[in-house]
């Protein structure tokens, strides 16, 4: 398996889609040793592949090219040779499954207009473009409501496998966001909640319960005062907490 990252528009976890791509390939019954390309890619690189071997125009999310067909190996066959009757020595046959082209600002565009996770719509490109290199197709109703239903019992497995990864599930049952705050504006348990239910962008506990906006303390537990660390850590002039942009 090789994952490379060409692009730098958006950020690419290579050893998760890595993970999952050999997690696909092993729930796909897929022999081992199958070598596979996933490739990370900017818009003009995806486009031009787009135009070369797709005869379509501007970038897409993802291609999967294809290589070659799983190798076959024979039974019994007296006329092939070997140590014994009917016996045929076995030959590892490196087997180049082909390659996955993903376009992660064309995925990030994607996942805002679809109001779902960056990372959950990269993951339904890594397994889209997977079974296209297994032969899955989407031409006709037939074949699309097959691709689909075998895409999402996968995307369920990649679910379950990588909540438990980044952290504890939120409240409502969805993962959280590592490092930030809930989606649904309740206390991450990750770091534990602040005492007074409100939680800092960092996870962390402020001496006073009260969430600071950096996440820091102040030096007496209470909101900034004269003469007492302010948000960033300096002192304020005027005895007044700073307002910083966000």
């Amino acid at each position: 398996m090789l994952a490379a990252d060409e692009q730098r528009d958006r950020p690419v976890s290579l050893e998760r889609w890595q993970e999952l791509a050999e997690s696909v390939l092993a729930e796909e019954r897929v022999a081992p040793g199958a070598e596979v390309s996933l490739l990370f890619v900017d818009k003009e690189a995806i486009a031009s592949l787009n135009a070369e071997f797709m005869d379509r125009s501007g970038p897409t999310d993802v291609l999967a090219f294809p290589i070659d067909e799983p190798p076959e190996f024979p039974g019994r066959d007296p006329d092939a040779g070997g140590t014994g009757p009917g016996r045929v020595e076995e030959v590892q046959v490196p087997w180049l499954l082909g390659d996955v082209v993903i376009c992660p600002e064309v995925a990030w565009e994607h996942a805002v207009e679809g109001e779902i996770p960056y990372e959950e719509e990269i993951a339904v490109l890594v397994i889209h473009g997977l079974l296209h290199l297994l032969g899955m197709d989407h031409e006709d109703d037939e074949e699309a409501v097959a691709m689909e239903a075998r895409e999402e019992a996968l995307l369920g497995l990649y679910r379950a496998t990588w909540s438990r990864k980044d952290g504890v599930s939120n409240q409502d049952g969805d993962p959280d966001q590592v490092g930030g705050p809930d989606q649904d504006g309740d206390p991450d348990q990750v770091g534990g909640p602040d005492q007074d239910g409100v939680s800092n962008q960092d996870g962390g506990l402020d001496q006073d319960g009260v969430s600071n906006q950096d996440g820091g303390l102040d030096q007496d537990g209470d909101p900034d005062q004269v003469g007492v660390s302010n948000q960033d850590g300096g002192l304020d002039q005027d005895g007044d907490p700073e307002v910083h942009d966000r």
